[in-house]
């Protein structure tokens, strides 16, 4: 399987329609490709984090805290 990025940011998936593995995608719709990486986004970084990045909020917990500036008094 071989993932490309064009030009414009969409991307192509190419496949051999002929591997035993492969051509299960044979079948699949663009809305299939799309739902199963959504649903291995959600496996990979779980639930909560999945919904924050769809919602646009940051994940307090995976940013760095910035040194407290001790010149200031």
């Amino acid at each position: 399987m071989k993932v490309t990025e064009e030009q414009d940011g969409s991307f192509t998936i190419d496949w051999d329609p002929n591997d035993p593995v492969e051509s299960v995608f044979n079948t699949w719709t663009e809305e299939d490709f799309i739902q199963c990486i959504k649903d291995h986004a959600r496996e990979v970084l779980g639930e909560e984090t999945y919904n924050a990045i769809l919602s646009g909020q940051t994940d307090q917990q995976h940013q760095e805290e910035l040194p407290e500036d001790s010149s200031t008094t």
